[in-house]
């Protein structure tokens, strides 16, 4: 018995797959179900179900043990009246299950009426199961169609399109007789846009019941599925919206129902997540050419994408794409370098675009032995730019020691230049420290100059009598004489001498002599410095985080230029009409040629808002020419509230119940957990007050607030997050809830956001375990023809409509009591139960012959207690008796009933070498069978001199077709026929009471090649019919498995 229960809880060929779990007959009623309510169409009447729309009515039936096909009728109750039998409907059986199908017509429905439909059937052994549902009929006919109640953008407080919105259809017209509600999946969505051809958005919406009876509400979401309309739906845009649906029956809208919407504008900057992805250390290195990784990476990138979840997307921009850096101790604000490739696509993961950025460490400025901090900025077309929450910090080598030392390049005058210097033109040199494949640039370290002249010997260093003019510094530098600081002799030979280090004490020297001319008029300097621009230029609205200054100029083509240095200037500033301050040291100066930038560094770390700075700048030339101006700046005030933004839950999403919690479900993975951020960037930041964050929670129709806590929460100046496990929420299955967060920054503006969530229904087990299945049954007698044993069941709705869902056994909890001749034994899980998991709702438990003891008439008590998960508590006991004499052995041998080909029969290959082995029973000479063991099964098959040899699992496939009968075939892999052979093939096998047999047949092979079979098999769904997706109480699928045969196809058999 626990064998043939086990193949039946399996999916077995014979010929169709079906799955059951019970042993009983159990029907099943498809069409309609208990409680529905037909609709007449005006021809027919039609059932709405789960499954979609039916017009007949439709039951099935399965049971372990077959069936009496002459025991099946359906029966019908109106209205209270008796139950009158159906005929005229088809019926089809198969091995374990069965399919009863007719019109309705064929039920005699009449509009307004009460019916009750019942259906009986019977298995083999005459067990016999009715099952009857209660359904209604409609009084009127539907022949309105269904409206739109109308159209709202999302969230409610929206003035314009941002991604969402919704609109309400109802089928529940006021004049109309009756509803038969709304067609969820008859809903189309088309979207015109001028200079577009229209759009069906119909994939980019989601219907669910909502409102009052027969009224679906309709969300709209550009966002997915992935072939997102974001892109076309751009900022600023008008475009129309029209829906069309019918209801259940189908009546449709006369025509399709339109309104407009207004996209809003894009004010929220991109997502910046990645950092440069091509550092696999902290460190850089030089290879005396470039810069790179450790890996031999030359090129940072950056990833980047377009954060649509609170604004319309927009083009990126790509001279806003790149990275931010400065050095670690530098408190100035970074140097942005712009990205030298910009690659941006639409990512289908994500539905949304994306891009990424790349350029050469070079390209960033870096010196050897230093530390660098780096981050990411991406920004739009609209100027939203951001950048990344993280940073990182990288170092650069000290570099490789410098072997070769500088030189001088080039000299003017030349050594054999004859023009008389210097009132011809400038002196000047140029000093490179080379960089080659053998010898790498340190930089020019040290340098002085001296001129010897009618015995007058003048030194001159860089800023005192040389100028230095950067051409490729620190590797390549050009020095222009100072005539301040050396004074010569007309008419005179003089000479140059020049003398350095560069950084890795590599030393030169070179030296040129030249000719000084007879008479000069000395140049004279009259014009002062003047300032080329001041910066920034926006003078109303400075940054408060931005910094200030100008660049001064000493190149006034109208006069012969002294030139300025940066220690001749000095800085004031006034802040807010305060008191002016000397700031010179806290300013750099950045010599450019002729020029110099002027910059402040503002000691604190922003200015006030709102308030007046003023700078001021007094700078001397080397000809004592003085310049002194000032300039009015006023910094912006913080207006803006911070952005929050809600990750998880996203809005209107339905949270599942997983796990032991609730959770966010995607398509990547399942998330337990809250987040949201808080960016402070829409306006000239004052940052974030971390101490004013909240995170509120509420019904949807509720007005109640409920504080959050537990929560956790990082934040740097403008962003935060805050996370945490929705087990802090409290939330309730099959609920609408609206969570809100709100933080302050430190110009008290107040930002918030909210999403509205739902909850999944949860549905409970109230339903104790049962014992399904004795082995012996209650009042039988056993004859120890098998062990004593049961099926322990945690019931589900395929079992009974009140178990929707298994909680599974707790096999701790299982407690067995076996009461004979006035003793008790008590059996548990490890000591003398036997469990087997055949599902996790299904327990097979064996007793353990070895704990307890049964005599020969013994009356026996057996008593079962378990739980299962959900704490459901079951105790049954059964009684038998112990028969009085031993039971009858099993003293005949297995034999072979069909053989394929039979004895003496040509064979060609139309289908596999097979077997049927019989263990013999039911009769007086072989009362029992103990079944045939797989393990004693062999063959020999003998063609053309040899001999092939077969074994279970080496060549025999096994398919057992009950107890005491298995089908064998040969694996053609395993053997070897050739045309006209003589064939002998020889089965041996044991029974399990150990009686063996032997036995051969011969055959011949055909002389001519049969048809070859080129088809393959078929597969049919048979069960569920014409259903897309299994309702969770259907309970099987069977599936039709053959090899087709035609003109053109030769079946071999399935294997």
């Amino acid at each position: 018995m626990r064998w043939l229960n086990r193949l039946f809880l399996l999916c077995v060929f014979i010929p169709t797959l079906i799955f059951s779990q019970s042993s009983a007959p159990d029907i099943h009623w498809i069409s309609p179900t208990n409680g529905a309510v037909l609709f007449y169409d005006g021809t027919q009447w039609i059932y709405d179900g789960a499954t979609g729309i039916d017009t007949c009515f439709r039951v099935e039936f399965f049971s372990y043990y077959g069936f009496d096909t002459t025991s099946l009728w359906i029966k019908i109750s109106r209205n209270g009246e008796p139950l009158e039998e159906i005929f005229g409907y088809e019926k089809e059986f198969w091995t374990d299950n069965a399919l009863a199908l007719g019109d309705f017509d064929l039920l005699g429905l009449e509009p307004g009426g009460y019916y009750q439909l019942c259906a009986h059937i019977a298995n083999e052994y005459g067990e016999d199961s009715i099952e009857c549902i209660e359904f209604q009929t409609e009084m009127y006919p539907d022949t309105c169609p269904p409206i739109i109640v109308g159209w709202n953008l999302m969230p409610d407080t929206a003035e314009c399109f941002n991604n969402n919105f919704s609109l309400m259809i109802c089928d529940n017209t006021l004049d109309c007789p009756a509803a038969t509600g709304v067609d969820p999946e008859s809903i189309e969505l088309t979207i015109n846009i001028p200079g577009y051809p229209p759009i069906d958005a119909t994939p980019h919406i989601y219907a669910y019941p909502s409102g009052p009876a027969h009224c679906f509400e309709v969300n709209f979401n550009a966002d997915y599925p992935c072939d997102s309309l974001n892109y076309i739906l751009h900022p600023g845009l008008t475009f129309e919206v029209c829906v069309m649906a019918r209801d259940s029956i189908g009546n449709y809208l006369p025509e399709p129902v339109c309104t407009t919407f207004t996209v809003c504008e894009d004010t929220c900057p991109p997502d910046v997540y990645s950092l440069p992805s091509t550092l696999d250390s902290s460190t850089l290195y030089f290879d005396g050419t470039h810069w790179h990784t450790e890996a031999g990476d030359t090129m940072w990138s950056i990833y980047f994408n377009d954060n649509y979840s609170a604004c319309p997307p927009s083009p990126f921009d790509p001279a806003f794409i790149g990275l931010l850096i400065k050095m670690c101790d530098d408190t100035a604000s970074p140097s942005f370098v712009p990205a030298s490739e910009v690659d941006i696509e639409f990512d289908p993961g994500y539905c949304r675009m994306t891009g990424n950025g790349y350029g050469l460490f070079d390209d960033l400025g870096l010196e050897c032995g230093n530390c660098y901090e780096i981050y990411a900025q991406a920004g739009d077309i609209y100027e939203n730019i951001a950048t990344s929450y993280s940073r990182i910090t990288i170092f650069t080598e000290e570099c490789v020691p410098d072997t070769c030392p500088p030189y001088i390049a080039e000299w003017n005058p030349t050594p054999d230049d004859t023009t008389c210097f210097p009132y011809d033109g400038e002196m000047w040199f140029i000093v490179e420290d080379p960089s080659t494949e053998f010898c790498i640039c340190s930089g020019i370290y040290m340098l002085d100059a001296f001129i010897y002249n009618n015995g007058i010997t003048y030194h001159l260093m860089p800023s005192e009598g040389l100028i230095p003019v950067e051409i490729d510094p620190p590797c390549v530098m050009k020095y222009i004489l100072d005539e301040a600081y050396y004074d010569l002799v007309p008419g005179t030979i003089g000479t140059l001498f020049v003398h350095g280090y560069d950084s890795m004490g590599g030393m030169f020297d070179d030296a040129i002599e030249f000719e000084v001319c007879d008479t000069f008029t000395p140049p004279v300097d009259t014009c002062p410095p003047y300032v080329d621009h001041w910066f920034p230029e926006d003078t109303m609205c400075l940054p408060i985080d931005e910094q200030i200054g100008a660049l001064i100029c000493d190149n006034d083509t109208a006069c012969d230029n002294a030139g300025i240095i940066a220690d001749s200037i000095t800085v004031w500033a006034r802040i807010d009409g305060d008191t002016i301050i000397d700031v010179t040291a806290e300013c750099y100066f950045d010599p450019a040629g002729d020029c110099i930038y002027v910059v402040w560094q503002h000691t604190g770390t922003v200015f006030p808002l709102d308030t007046d700075i003023e700078l001021c700048i007094l700078a001397i030339d080397n000809a004592g020419n003085e310049f002194y101006d000032c300039f009015n700046w006023h910094t912006c005030g913080d207006t803006c509230p911070p952005v929050v933004n809600w990750y998880v839950p996203t809005r209107e999403e339905t949270l599942i119940f997983v796990d032991g919690g609730w959770a966010h479900q995607d398509s990547m993975y399942i998330d337990h957990s809250f987040h949201v951020n808080f960016i402070e960037n829409e306006c000239p930041g004052t940052g974030l007050n971390d101490t004013t964050i909240s995170i509120m929670i509420r019904n949807c129709d509720d007005t109640t607030w409920t504080v959050i806590d537990g929560y956790d929460y990082t934040s740097s100046w403008d962003y935060g997050d805050a996370w945490g496990n929705f087990d802090l929420l409290g939330l309730e299955p099959d609920m609408c809830y609206e969570i809100c967060a709100e933080i302050m920054d430190n110009a008290g503006n107040w930002g918030e956001g909210c999403v509205t969530f739902y909850t999944e229904p949860v549905l409970e087990d109230t339903c104790p375990p049962v014992v399904d299945g004795w082995n012996p049954a209650h009042g039988d007698t056993f004859c120890f023809e098998g062990p004593i044993s049961f099926y322990l069941v945690d019931p589900t709705t395929f079992a009974s409509g009140d178990c929707p869902i298994c909680s599974e056994i707790v096999r701790a909890s299982i407690d067995v009591s076996l009461t004979a001749h006035g003793d008790t034994f008590y059996l548990g899980d490890g000591s003398g139960l036997l469990i087997e998991e055949e599902d996790t709702c299904i327990l097979y438990i064996e007793l353990d012959n070895a704990y307890y003891s049964l005599n020969h008439g013994d009356f026996v008590e057996l008593c079962v207690d378990a739980s299962d998960g959900a704490g459901n508590h079951m105790s049954e006991c059964i009684e038998f008796w112990v028969c009085d004499t031993l039971p009858p052995e099993d003293l005949c041998p297995p034999f072979v009933v069909e053989w394929n080909p039979a004895h003496h029969d040509t064979f060609c290959f139309e289908g596999p070498i097979d077997f049927t082995i019989v263990d013999p029973t039911e009769s007086l000479e072989c009362p029992i069978c103990t079944g045939i063991d797989d393990s004693t099964l062999e063959a020999v098959l003998i063609a053309h001199g040899d001999t092939f040899e077969f074994y279970m699992g080496d060549g025999l496939i096994l398919d057992p077709l009950d107890p005491c009968r298995l089908y064998v075939h040969l694996h053609p892999d395993f053997y070897e026929l050739y045309h006209g052979d003589f064939v002998e093939l020889c089965v041996g096998a044991s029974d399990g009471a150990g009686n063996h047999m032997s036995e051969c047949i011969e055959f011949w092979v055909c002389d001519t090649l049969p048809p070859e079979d080129i088809c393959p098999p078929i597969v049919e769904l048979e069960h569920p019919i014409e259903v897309p997706c299994i309702p969770p109480d259907s309970g099987h699928i069977i599936m039709d498995v053959f090899d087709p045969e035609d003109s053109i196809c030769y079946p071999s058999g399935v294997d």
